[in-house]
């Protein structure tokens, strides 16, 4: 089971962070989200899980939009204050069995603000494109995540900052 203080390497896509007092917020851990679905949209909300705190100041929405061109995803954030908050996304890297794993992932830049327009992830003869509404304030997990349960995934978090304007992020990603 992977532990609070190991929050930054979970590879599940969620909204996670620190409160400015230090306390630890997640919506992975949200045991019953509202949703709703509306053919090839989902909407979901909750609150925000904070780890051995009674509070529950933030709430979270998330909409997302799945076409043939490929998935839009919009997230945000209601209430709390926050020290660090992050859109995550896990890219699973492949099986540390395997002895030719290789995914890159690349970040491409906007000139202007050095933030990340875009973020390329190649693997498997394949490829995806994350494009954000923005340039965005992007960064890598601190580590790889390996499985230490049943399998052996590796995975390594895209962090999508939310405290680079309003609480919120949207992006499509597309083959």
């Amino acid at each position: 089971f992977d532990t609070w203080s190991d929050w930054r390497l979970w590879p599940v896509h969620a909204i996670t962070g620190l409160t400015v007092d230090g306390t630890i917020i997640t919506s992975g851990r949200e045991r019953a989200p509202k949703a709703e679905y509306n053919g090839g949209e989902v909407r979901v909300s909750g609150t925000m899980l904070e780890h051995n705190s009674p509070r529950r100041e933030s709430t979270y929405r998330r909409r997302f939009v799945v076409t043939a061109a490929g998935v839009e995803i919009e997230s945000a954030v209601e209430g709390g204050k926050f020290a660090e908050l992050y859109e995550t996304l896990p890219v699973f890297l492949g099986d540390a069995k395997q002895k030719d794993v290789n995914c890159q992932i690349e970040f491409q830049k906007d000139e202007p603000t050095g933030k990340t327009r875009a973020v390329r992830i190649a693997r498997f003869a394949g490829s995806i494109t994350i494009t954000f509404d923005r340039p965005r304030n992007v960064t890598l997990s601190p580590s790889v995540w390996k499985d230490g349960y049943q399998s052996s995934a590796q995975c390594r978090n895209l962090m999508i900052d939310l405290l680079d304007g309003q609480p919120e992020v949207r992006y499509t990603i597309k083959p």
